[in-house]
């Protein structure tokens, strides 16, 4: 059957797709490509099949469908595992040969399923690096918000990312982003380019993401700003980051706040060496962590929801097989780090407000 190989894309279009909802209602889609499937709120067996229903392309055997499997699908049809030219698509068949699979009627019975078997879960998932981590979008209330704002420093920015978190929250929630983050940005107003500045140019969203920043560490060739407390001003790191959370709330007065905080670091040169870890003082004595525990201890005081991506122990800049897929420069992740954050952000918003 195999008459031509062709590399498939989540833009690759399904003639047809046979959708079941979680009441057991089931809806016909015609021309439906395979990235759109993402966003269909479906559960029980799913089948993806050419017109004349010779070929089964995808069976998910009570899964609900989620996105690994499908970079999985994507990335098994590139190596050239059954290539179908009809729908340009292809797939594996758990449990069962391709000749052994019968195709699912078009007209199925609708009889609803229990409550147990459709009620939303937490899904485990693998990432694009193959990490094993739990999905909370579908048990989460963040799949329902309109408006995301971020600000932060080249982290947030996405820097050396063609993917970045506010990017996935998109994708899976459809919220309209707003992302004001900079590179170099510190918290502290010791420059311009700074996440107070970011802060009052942020309106009206229904969730805000504070993340950062490691440049009050590394300001002015190492010299350091200040770490400070709630009562001193504003260029000292803590000083401006409960300004800037007094900022958010003024301007977001509906919003619900996340802060991150900065990852570990293991800067490297073009020949692959550590030159910088987080561990390093700068001038003033203080090393990245000194700043990070600032943070989280203002941050319960101020009673937000917190990621602690320094202490999150998947974030791992040092281990070499991490940094190459991940973090390649050991201080930006990547698109494959910020899919890992992404989940950690979900699950956050999760525990904290659902």
């Amino acid at each position: 059957n195999v008459i031509e190989e062709i590399e498939i894309t989540l833009n690759t279009p399904i003639d047809y797709f046979l959708e079941k909802d979680m009441y057991g209602n089931y809806r016909e889609h015609q021309n439906i490509a395979i990235k759109d499937l993402l966003f269909l709120n479906t559960t029980s067996d799913i089948w993806l099949i050419n017109d004349d229903d010779s070929h089964i392309l995808i069976y998910k055997d009570g899964q609900l469908i989620d996105e690994y499997m499908y970079h999985q699908f994507e990335y098994e049809a590139n190596q050239n595992k059954h290539i179908y030219p009809h729908n340009k698509a292809s797939g594996t068949y758990p449990h069962k040969t391709e000749q052994d699979v019968t195709p699912p009627n078009k007209k199925p019975d609708t009889k609803p399923l229990p409550p147990e078997e459709h009620t939303p879960k937490v899904r485990t998932i693998k990432t694009l690096n193959g990490t094993v981590m739990k999905d909370y979008t579908p048990v989460s209330s963040i799949q329902y918000v309109k408006s995301v704002g971020i600000i932060g420093d080249s982290v947030g920015k996405g820097a050396h990312a063609s993917y970045n978190f506010g990017d996935y929250i998109k994708e899976k929630t459809g919220a309209k982003i707003q992302n004001l983050s900079v590179s170099s940005a510190t918290m502290s107003e010791v420059k311009d380019n700074n996440i107070l500045n970011q802060a009052k140019q942020l309106k009206d969203n229904e969730l805000v993401i504070i993340q950062g920043t490691d440049d009050d560490w590394l300001y002015n060739s190492n010299a350091g700003v200040e770490v400070g407390n709630k009562l001193t001003d504003t260029k000292t790191y803590i000083g401006a980051f409960y300004k800037v959370v007094e900022t958010v709330k003024e301007n977001n007065p509906k919003a619900k706040i996340v802060v991150i905080t900065p990852t570990k670091q293991a800067k490297i040169d073009d020949t692959g060496k550590v030159i910088r870890r987080d561990t390093d003082k700068n001038k003033k004595g203080y090393t990245l962590k000194t700043y990070v525990d600032s943070q989280v201890k203002a941050t319960k005081d101020l009673v937000l929801a917190l990621y602690n991506a320094y202490d999150d122990s998947l974030i791992n800049p040092y281990d070499e097989k991490f940094r190459q897929s991940s973090m390649k420069d050991g201080l930006h992740p990547t698109k494959w780090g910020h899919e890992m954050m992404y989940y950690r952000i979900v699950e956050t918003y999760h525990k904290n407000f659902d």
